[in-house]
């Protein structure tokens, strides 16, 4: 596991522990190139490889887009493309030579049906979902790179948001399944692209 918040990376790191899952983690700031190599690296020294990256690393700040500041806007695009990209680009390798890889990047459906205020995030959504499939071309045999494009999920991150009791009301009254989003329905839809039924995908 890798996260930017190492309190909350050693909380999960225990928890995992205590349900009786070996659960290695190491402090990663996703914008910055070097710290993710450290980590890939730091990973293939302690278990010889990696078998499958999900990336869900994110941040959505809430603005309209005219004057919208643009630190949030750079920070926006560091942490959801450009980690994305550097996660890629380092993982990649080892899973060639290894010949078999599960490569999963998290999007958004407001790529696809924008909200207002969120300018940043779905421009950095729309690099997400690109990226993939020009990675995939050149991924190889047994390695596999995929997008997961969830509907708004109820995680703390967005409940925490001001306003956002109302954009789910708004989001459910377009959704065809009538109810809020949660983790695990990611979690199931990456189990599966994660595994090797999934090699066709």
């Amino acid at each position: 596991m890798f996260d930017v918040d190492e309190k909350r990376l050693e909380n999960v790191r225990r928890s995992l522990d205590e349900a009786g899952y070996k659960a290695g983690s190491h402090h990663c700031d996703v914008r910055n190139a070097e710290s993710v190599s450290n980590a890939i690296e730091d990973t293939i020294q302690r278990y010889q490889k990696i078998d499958v990256l999900v990336n869900v690393a994110d941040v959505y700040p809430f603005h309209p887009l005219v004057g919208f500041p643009l630190d949030a806007y750079r920070r926006t695009i560091s942490v959801n493309l450009d980690g994305s990209f550097y996660l890629t680009r380092e993982v990649l390798p080892h899973m060639q030579k290894a010949g078999y890889g599960r490569i999963i990047h998290t999007a958004s459906s407001t790529f696809g049906s924008p909200e207002p205020g969120l300018s940043s995030y779905v421009t950095s959504k729309g690099g997400v979902i690109g990226l993939p499939r020009a990675a995939a071309v050149e991924a190889g045999a047994g390695v596999t790179v995929n997008v997961v494009v969830p509907g708004l999920t109820e995680t703390p991150g967005v409940l925490s948001h001001e306003g956002s009791s109302a954009l789910f009301e708004h989001i459910l009254s377009k959704q065809t399944v009538k109810r809020r989003g949660h983790p695990l329905d990611a979690a199931h839809t990456f189990s599966f692209i994660a595994s090797p039924e999934a090699a066709f995908f």
